[in-house]
């Protein structure tokens, strides 16, 4: 059983050692320089397969095939990295280039299956629907969200495998759980963070260490003009954003309260209608939406689907990291509909759930609050929440038991690991990351993922 790993940006150092520890013979398909050099490194050599390595003879040859995956669906998942370089013309060029890499690839590397830590570009897009279209299994890293717990998934709407279905008794540790998700005044925290601080750190594998900004810089810069010039997530303008994030998030925030006073003329709580429903925007573009529901990636369009099917007023509340992000001609079109307001910064988010006559979402965690809370909700994309659902409805339960239902599934199935980036920044993360108990955990669920996905073949 051989698994290939995608190490998209700075995945490789972690699903490296990761590996180690299953019992699985491994392969790492690479996706930028960095990743190559840190496999040059190691003393033990690995398969690794640099999809950059060549790229620019590929993406120049007059003879390379056409991709037969649908072209949209993968320019659709990406983050807006290749959307703002090229053309549909380009983008085309570009998915055929990455199809035909990759085709070869797995031709030569021969996986059962690939594991993604995330979905978010043209060229993980590419990888995860030829893997479907020939027969490998596709593992994806999912988090629960509203619980500190993650789980593997063989799809990206990160829906339960089916053996999760199997493990579903109720616990005190389970029904203490969904005592609190059901509090008036409990909002779903950074569950992520709470994974990472239930992590022991003290026993790590590998601590990562980082080149000075200038020689960083200026590998960046030669790798754009050579090898992966058409690498669109190589990008000093992002890593230049998230150096000063600590600036610009206070910089949204003013930016954002001359918009509310200026632009969308933001109801108070004390204004809201006696009957609304509600819709907190989603923050975009993200792999939560780009992947599983793309059709959605444009708010507007969710909004006018809201308006369209009922005729109560519509409340919508500015998700906080787009504070200052998105553009005026987006607040101004939808405050000239009619029945459509924006709450004010402040409000209470209970306060504004809680009075709501029905809570609206693409793939968003509110939804799954408002599920807990007893409230009305409607859900437009799919994701692991909606899969539930839809399992529940074929099954005819009652809506008396899914929550205790939904929490079980997810204490007694996932696990606390996380599959994350290593960075810079934030060394208690790192610590975490790179743990033995970390490491044991994920190769734990991977080991049932395998397990069980062999037996649904046979």
């Amino acid at each position: 059983m051989k698994i290939a790993y995608y190490c998209i940006g700075n995945f490789s150092e972690f699903l490296y050692f990761s590996s180690r520890v299953s019992k699985h013979e491994s392969s790492f398909y690479v996706q930028n320089f960095k990743g190559q050099q840190f496999f040059n490194s190691l003393h033990e050599k690995a398969p690794v397969y640099y999809q950059y390595r060549n790229f620019n003879e590929v993406h120049g040859a007059l003879d390379k095939k056409k991709s037969p995956l649908n072209y949209n669906v993968i320019f659709q998942a990406d983050k807006s990295h290749f959307k703002k370089r090229y053309s549909g013309a380009g983008v085309r060029d570009i998915i055929d280039t990455f199809y035909n890499i990759f085709k070869n690839i797995i031709s030569e590397d021969k996986p059962d299956f690939v594991f993604f830590p995330i979905i978010e570009s043209l060229d993980a897009m590419v990888l995860y629907e030829l893997a479907r279209a020939e027969g490998i299994g596709t593992i994806v890293y999912s988090h629960a969200r509203v619980l500190p717990f993650s789980f593997l998934s063989n799809s990206k709407y990160e829906n339960f495998p089916k053996f999760f279905y199997e493990n579903r008794s109720s616990s005190s540790f389970s029904e203490e759980a969904l005592s609190r998700l059901r509090s008036k005044n409990s909002r779903v925290s950074d569950q992520m963070a709470e994974t990472i601080d239930s992590i022991e750190g003290s026993d790590i594998c590998f601590s990562p260490t980082y080149p000075r900004p200038f020689t960083r810089l200026l590998k960046n810069i030669y790798f754009q003009l050579t090898l992966e010039k058409h690498n669109a997530c190589l990008s000093n303008w992002i890593k230049l954003q998230v150096y000063f994030e600590r600036l610009l998030v206070p910089a949204g925030l003013i930016a954002q309260r001359l918009v509310e006073k200026f632009v969308l003329k933001s109801l108070s709580a004390s204004k809201y209608p006696k009957i609304y429903n509600c819709f907190p925007l989603h923050f975009s573009p993200e792999s939560s939406i780009n992947t599983p529901a793309p059709f959605y990636i444009d708010q507007e369009r969710v909004i006018d689907r809201i308006l369209l099917s009922d005729t109560k007023p519509l409340l919508l509340r500015e998700h906080p990291a787009l504070f200052g992000k998105r553009r005026l001609s987006f607040y101004k079109r939808i405050i000239r509909k009619p029945n459509v307001y924006f709450t004010k910064l402040d409000d209470s988010v209970h306060d504004l759930i809680a009075g709501s006559e029905m809570i609206f979402s693409v793939t968003g965690t509110v939804m799954i609050e408002a599920f807990f809370k007893g409230k009305k909700f409607r859900q437009f994309g799919k994701n692991y929440f909606s899969c539930f659902i839809d399992w529940c409805n074929e099954n005819s339960l009652s809506d008396e038991i899914r929550p205790q239902l939904l929490v079980n599934l997810i204490v007694n199935n996932c696990s606390r690991f996380i599959v994350l980036p290593h960075s810079q920044k934030n060394l208690g993360l790192n610590r975490a990351l790179f743990s033995r108990e970390n490491i044991q955990s994920l190769n734990k669920a991977l080991e049932d993922h395998v397990k069980n996905s062999e037996k649904i073949v046979s």
